[in-house]
């Protein structure tokens, strides 16, 4: 789904600004119920149960990745690269969650996220780790907006503008 999200950003389906509201979306559908799984028992169990969680944490977990890879490589790589490499390599007998995640942590950010949210029940902790990459969550209102901070860094415009910011 976030890939998907992404190529429309891309493709200019939409622009910068929706793609932050669609992400806001997401986080309000993952608010709204219990998160108690990691990612792997959630996707294991979403066609056993009604809790769709593992599709919204997928999308957020998705885009942190996105920042934390493309802030990592100064805009030159983006979480789609991961799925080329991994759809590159020669097919061997591996679990699909370890090869998944032994590509996801690549580096001891991403090893943190995997660690975090895909191995582990822990909620997501998106107001305190998107200031970090130029970003603020306003929870405030109806519902929540993801918007860039008043200030950014050079390395945080970059990363922005590598994401389709203009």
């Amino acid at each position: 789904m976030y890939t998907a999200l992404v190529t429309a950003l891309d493709l200019k389906f939409i622009d910068f600004d929706e793609y932050l509201r669609t992400m806001a979306r997401v986080y309000d559908s993952y608010l709204s119920r219990p998160d108690d799984l990691s990612l792997i028992d959630a996707s294991e169990r979403r066609w056993t149960s009604g809790n769709s969680v593992v599709y919204d944490k997928g999308m957020l977990v998705a885009f942190l990745y996105d920042l934390t890879i493309t802030r990592e490589s100064s805009g030159r790589n983006r979480l789609i690269n991961l799925y080329r490499e991994l759809f590159s390599k020669a097919p061997e007998p591996a679990d699909g969650n370890e090869a998944i995640i032994s590509l996801l942590s690549s580096s001891p950010a991403e090893a943190d996220l995997a660690r975090k949210y895909i191995q582990s029940s822990k909620e997501l902790e998106l107001e305190s780790t998107l200031a970090s990459y130029g970003l603020r969550l306003d929870t405030t209102g109806k519902s929540s907006t993801f918007r860039l901070n008043n200030e950014l860094r050079p390395d945080q415009k970059l990363l922005l503008k590598s994401l389709g910011y203009r």
